[in-house]
């Protein structure tokens, strides 16, 4: 069966150079709502939330609050009016501003109702090719759920000569 390597979050998006290289589908959303800039600015940044991220209520004066909050804490040390490629991936990952990083040590939505009444973005096996009897993994599925909509990614990680590497069963 196939193997896929993990690597530290840190070293996610490092290309051999040692430089950040962001994942294509980034790099894509940055240039569709950037409109041929090579910054973000706040109606590029509104656009974005309401289009590709489902933020409706988003506007330019919400979208330039987000980048001051963003400022604020991601320690750039300076008011940011707009953003480039790489700051734009630190945007998305940041865990003030991305629900996703959000842990809350209660529930935030109902949830005294049937399993069958919520709806769960979550995934096993994900990095199968096929069926988990035969299929070899890969990070094409992967990519493919969370293009999706996927929050949950669950990988089988065992250590196989020093090396972690996800892979279907011992």
């Amino acid at each position: 069966m196939g193997a896929i390597k993990c690597l530290p979050l840190s070293r996610l998006f490092m290309h051999r150079s040692h430089k950040r290289i962001p994942p294509r589908c980034v790099k894509l959303a940055f240039e569709q709502a950037a409109q041929g800039s090579d910054r973000l600015t706040p109606p590029h940044l509104a656009s974005f939330l309401r289009s590709v991220q489902g933020n409706l209520s988003a506007n330019e004066s919400k979208a330039a609050e987000m980048l001051a909050q963003f400022s604020a804490n991601s320690g750039y040390g300076e008011q940011m009016h707009s953003l480039d490629l790489e700051t734009f991936v630190d945007f998305l990952l940041d865990p003030i501003l991305n629900s996703a990083f959000q842990v809350s040590a209660k529930p935030t939505q109902d949830m005294m109702g049937p399993l069958a009444h919520y709806y769960i973005y979550t995934s096993h096996n994900t990095y199968l090719t096929g069926n988990q009897l035969t299929s070899k993994s890969s990070v094409v599925p992967i990519i493919e759920a969370l293009q999706a909509g996927c929050r949950v990614i669950e990988l089988d990680c065992w250590e196989r000569k020093g090396e972690i590497m996800v892979l279907h069963g011992k």
